[in-house]
């Protein structure tokens, strides 16, 4: 390794606390990571330097150790080096690794977690009302196109049970596992997006979509006493939501008719 000393390695104090050193941990293991410097093998070597200097300083007894009697000290005794993830916690792992392959797949545009279902788009539209409506309220009839999901294959995409197969890449599994140097961890397959399945004949009314545009009217309910520019929410009136994500919502923007008589103040 470049360096024997650990805090100069992560950039801070000898005095510095756990949250500091996870903190600068962190920024440099995100800047150094193999996957943003592929090829760069001074990269990979200041990963493991970075990696060496955390394992020691984020556990107490090694870091008391290494205060002490520096490197050599930890090499006597047995511990620190490059041999593994002996001096974190469980907790630790969780915590600092789960947040930094999180930040690197959401850039890189993967997926840590669940299957991809999405929640359905917002919609807005406008209706007009006259003066008179104003004073009684009304309900006034919406008509509008949205996607809603396919009756034919209830969503799913696909020709009935025989339209999907296991998927290949992650066996059925809707996860695949990665490894690089000291880090094993998995994310959802990209393949099936963690569904376990993938399509094999799609369905003939949505083309495997699983939604479909439909034409709907739907009757309002606007409330006495309304402003000019109002908006309505109507809750889950908007896009189905795809892989069994929920709905959106419908916004009804309420304008006022001119009057040939009366306005309002």
């Amino acid at each position: 390794m470049a360096s024997n000393d650990y805090y100069r390695t992560l950039g801070v104090a000898r005095n510095a606390g756990d949250d500091e050193i996870k903190t600068a941990y962190r920024k440099l293991a995100m800047k150094y990571h193999p996957d943003r410097n592929p090829g760069n093998s001074e990269s990979e070597a200041t990963f493991k330097d970075i990696n060496e200097a955390y394992e020691v300083l984020s556990a107490p007894e090694k870091r008391q150790v290494y205060d002490q009697f520096g490197a050599e000290g930890l090499k006597a005794g047995g511990g620190g080096g490059r041999g593994g993830f002996g001096g974190f916690s469980g907790g630790d792992m969780g915590d600092v690794f789960g947040d930094l392959f999180e930040n690197l797949f959401a850039q890189g545009g993967g997926s840590r977690g669940q299957p991809r279902s999405r929640r359905g788009a917002d919609l807005k539209y406008e209706t007009e009302i006259t003066l008179e409506d104003v004073l009684t309220g009304v309900k006034v009839p919406v008509s509008f196109e949205r996607t809603e999901v396919c009756d034919e294959c209830e969503g799913t995409g696909a020709r009935g049970r025989t339209g999907v197969k296991k998927c290949p890449a992650c066996r059925g599994a809707g996860r695949v596992q990665y490894s690089q140097g000291f880090f094993s961890f998995s994310q959802a397959c990209p393949e099936c997006g963690g569904q376990g399945e993938v399509i094999t004949a799609p369905c003939k009314k949505c083309s495997g979509q699983g939604r479909v545009k439909k034409s709907v009217s739907i009757n309002v309910k606007i409330p006495p006493g309304v402003e000019e520019g109002a908006v309505l929410r109507v809750s889950s009136g908007g896009d189905a939501g795809a892989k069994g994500g929920a709905s959106g919502d419908l916004y009804i923007q309420v304008r006022l008719k001119h009057h040939s008589h009366f306005e309002r103040n």
